[in-house]
């Protein structure tokens, strides 16, 4: 049995009108499959424009000798892209004051996007 080690990292876009207004990474994460991410990445952006945005998460390996590649792919937001869970997700941070913590499955990076 062989296993896979990663070196995960995630970067987060902000997408607005099509075109990527705000970006940030996490740090990396050597030599796991099972990465935590216990960090923040907090954006000045506001609230009216987050609305009609969509909010891009891309877990990506590390590569120190190439290129980094995509593991894996999750959007939450307004885009007709987005699964009825995550829109309902978004939807809900902006009726609620406090906002609950949510599983976003990701998409299969061998799939268009």
């Amino acid at each position: 049995m062989q296993f896979f080690i990663s070196d995960p990292y995630v970067k987060v876009s902000i997408i607005h009108n099509g075109k990527r207004f705000k970006k940030k990474k996490s740090c990396v994460i050597r030599n796991t499959i099972n990465p935590v991410f216990n960090e923040a990445l907090t954006f000045d952006i506001s609230r009216e424009t987050l609305k009609h945005s969509t909010i891009e998460f891309l877990v990506m390996h590390d590569n120190l000798l190439g290129v980094n590649e995509l593991l894996g792919r999750a959007i939450v937001g307004n885009s007709h892209e987005v699964r009825i869970e995550e829109k309902q997700f978004f939807d809900e941070i902006f009726r609620t004051k406090s906002t609950k913590t949510e599983w976003i499955p990701l998409s299969d990076p061998r799939n268009s996007r």
